[in-house]
């Protein structure tokens, strides 16, 4: 029966030799996660601030494209119109010409 207790104690030493050793290693985890979040927490308003600086660029650019496609609408109307000019233009030079060749003829 001593033999029997003494194996017995032996083995639950063991156990709580191995239970001390994880309940260590999952304390110095907790202490890493700990310090990880805190470094985290620390970050986040630097982050926060420059997720709003790319927003605000973002926005500018978007402001900007939109002003560039309007300018070159307006580039393209006008082109429209100046090519309008320009066929009444040659239209107004050949009937021009035309009464000039009668005249002559």
């Amino acid at each position: 029966l001593d033999s029997t207790k003494k194996k017995f104690l032996a083995a639950a030493k063991m156990k709580t030799a191995e239970f001390k050793e994880e309940l260590a290693k999952a304390q110095a985890d907790k202490e890493k996660l700990a310090s990880q979040l805190a470094m985290l927490k620390q970050a986040l308003p630097e982050m926060e601030k420059e997720v709003d600086r790319i927003s605000q660029q973002e926005e500018a650019a978007q402001a900007e494209t939109a002003k560039a496609k309007a300018a070159l609408a307006k580039a393209k109307e006008a082109k429209e119109a100046l090519k309008a000019e320009l066929t009444a233009a040659k239209e107004e030079n050949d009937r021009l010409q035309g009464s000039v060749e009668e005249l002559r003829g």
